[in-house]
């Protein structure tokens, strides 16, 4: 399992899937307050870091998880579940 530098308070767990590498699982939330609070950067400055250079990178097939804690309510609100592909992409009706 790979885990992600500097991230160790954020982490989570891990998941599992048959056939698959276990998986480390990342708050997406904590390790953004990581970074404005470890590193000094400002909120904007540290969603751009993490987008960048933690959760857009590629390192191979046991990649970390970074996950954005939610309900399923808050889910379906927040992409109007309906009409939308489990991909997030809205299908053209």
């Amino acid at each position: 399992m790979l885990l992600a530098d500097y991230f160790d308070k954020a982490f989570i767990g891990f998941g599992d899937r048959v056939g698959q590498p276990r998986l480390a699982i990342y708050d997406k939330n904590k390790c953004i307050e990581i970074l404005m609070n470890d590193h000094g950067m400002d909120m904007e400055e540290a969603i751009e870091d993490f987008m960048f250079n933690t959760e857009g990178a590629w390192v191979g097939e046991e990649t970390p998880i970074f996950l954005n804690p939610m309900s399923l309510e808050d889910y379906t609100q927040l992409y109007e579940y309906e009409g939308y592909a489990n991909d997030n992409k809205k299908i053209k009706k």
